[in-house]
């Protein structure tokens, strides 16, 4: 049980400094942003970014506690037979989304997710804008990454690997209980949120947030989600809901001026969970919130408004950049996304 655990520790240790590694090789291929950074950003790119690592790294060794236990009553050299072609698989995988993520940022401006998929059917014309020598670089790089991985495993993991001796009864089980555990780094926090992006950026660089993600969680976190947003919802005919939408866009003279001062302070105030129901204007079903009964009769309240979701990952979004709602998915979970989004804070910016 001690070789097995001693060669689990260091199976985790191998894959955080290969993915600590593909965060060093991104900063220093992006060096037109990278070198915009201070040394601080440099180093907390790391520092947050390893929560990211930690997470995915969670995923793989999953996989090899359930190895393990299944091996429980094997020797060290059938257990290597197993876990060398996997290891193999997973470093030209991540290595491949590791090194296209590379040029693919310059031109996307964003970290590799599912996108590329949409292209596998027109395989050429994706490749088109890509210049021969480009891709042969890439290829090496792939290579290269490829081979220093396998080089670093069978110097010092499978050392480990093959020490392993055959266990008792009680190993199998200590063996699951350890897969188990790999939830909790996989999910990043004892919170209830699980491992997200917004869980590394750290900074008012986009960039700085970006190079702190891991491409390869990014990858697999897409993927899952694609499912989710394939979902359609046929409410009512095509050409009513042209002609709704159509009304709601159109531009009906000059809007009507409120406020006396043409540049106000502006606070704005999102209160979480705020219904209706507590406010008595809206015919509320309980006199909660007096002051606020008080200010809608000073101020302007507008009565036709509707909620935008059922949570505040959708409600935010509506209310910062006038976004509606997704049925299956939240466009806030996907930064790529949301930073091309108009928003108050841009407009009032720009005033």
């Amino acid at each position: 049980m001690k070789q097995r655990l001693k060669f689990f520790g260091g199976y985790a240790l191998y894959w955080i400094g290969y993915f600590i590694l593909a965060r060093l090789l991104f900063l220093l291929y992006e060096y037109n942003y990278s070198f915009d950074l201070s040394f601080k950003e440099w180093l907390l790119t790391f520092t947050n970014g390893i929560r990211m690592d930690i997470s995915t790294a969670g995923y793989i060794l999953a996989i090899i506690g359930l190895i393990l236990t299944a091996t429980s009553f094997n020797s060290g050299k059938l257990i290597n037979k197993i876990i060398q072609p996997f290891t193999i698989f997973l470093l030209i995988l991540t290595s491949i989304i590791i090194i296209s993520d590379l040029e693919l940022y310059k031109n996307w401006g964003f970290r590799m997710d599912s996108t590329p998929l949409l292209y596998l059917a027109n395989p050429k014309e994706a490749m088109a804008s890509t210049e021969l020598w480009l891709e042969i670089v890439l290829f090496l790089l792939t290579i290269g990454y490829v081979f220093l991985g396998i080089y670093v495993y069978k110097k010092i993991i499978r050392k480990k690997v093959v020490e392993i001796e055959k266990s008792n009864l009680l190993s199998p089980l200590l063996l699951l209980l350890l897969t188990g555990s790999m939830i909790l780094p996989v999910r990043g926090s004892l919170g209830i949120a699980p491992m997200n992006t917004g869980m590394v950026y750290f900074s008012e660089n986009k960039f700085a947030n970006h190079a702190a993600v891991n491409v390869v969680w990014n990858v697999m976190n897409s993927l899952a989600d694609m499912n989710k947003s394939d979902k359609t919802y046929h409410f009512m005919n095509d050409e009513i809901a042209e002609s709704l939408t159509n009304q709601l866009n159109e531009q009906r003279g000059e809007g009507i001026k409120l406020l006396k001062e043409e540049n106000p302070n502006i606070v704005v105030i999102i209160l979480e969970s705020f219904s209706s129901k507590v406010i008595t204007e809206l015919c509320g079903q309980w006199k909660a919130a007096p002051n606020f009964d008080a200010l809608s009769k000073q101020g302007i309240l507008f009565k036709h408004f509707y909620a935008n979701g059922s949570r505040s990952d959708k409600g935010i979004v509506s209310v910062i950049s006038g976004f509606p709602a997704q049925p299956t998915s939240s466009i806030i979970k996907t930064p790529s996304k949301t930073e091309s989004l108009p928003s108050l804070y841009k407009s009032l910016e720009s005033r």
